[in-house]
């Protein structure tokens, strides 16, 4: 279970479009001494909501947002939420709460990008008319 911590921080670095040097950098810092700490003190249900959250945040965003009615996306999502809570619930609010954040913050970039925020100036309405 140790060994997945590295795994997961290269394989969602990758998914998220960064090169193979940023992922690996990535997956080193993933065997800080803080998941270290979890393995001597035998978290297990800890180091597991470690490897399983952040999994579950990126399958589920992926369900959402960038392949829309995808099933086994989403039931891999629905899966990999279960199993967080079946681990350690204490991790479900702010894995709930990082999720929230993150589709806020998508929100917003897409309605930038879109051109929802723009205001006409004098010169935009004269080219309007």
């Amino acid at each position: 279970l140790f060994a997945c911590v590295p795994l997961t921080v290269w394989a969602i670095a990758r998914g998220l479009g960064c090169g193979y040097r940023a992922a690996f950098v990535g997956a080193v810092f993933g065997l800080s001494p803080a998941i270290m700490s979890l393995v001597a003190d035998s978290a297990l249900g800890n180091l597991a909501a470690i490897v399983v959250a952040p999994t579950f945040l990126y399958l589920a965003a992926r369900a959402a947002l960038l392949e829309r009615g995808r099933v086994p996306l989403i039931l891999a999502a629905g899966l990999l939420g279960a199993a967080l809570l079946a681990f350690y619930p204490e991790y479900a609010p702010p894995t709930c709460l990082a999720g929230g954040l993150g589709l806020v913050v998508i929100s917003v970039r897409r309605a930038i990008a879109g051109g929802a925020f723009t205001t006409a100036t004098g010169s935009d309405q004269l080219d309007a008319d």
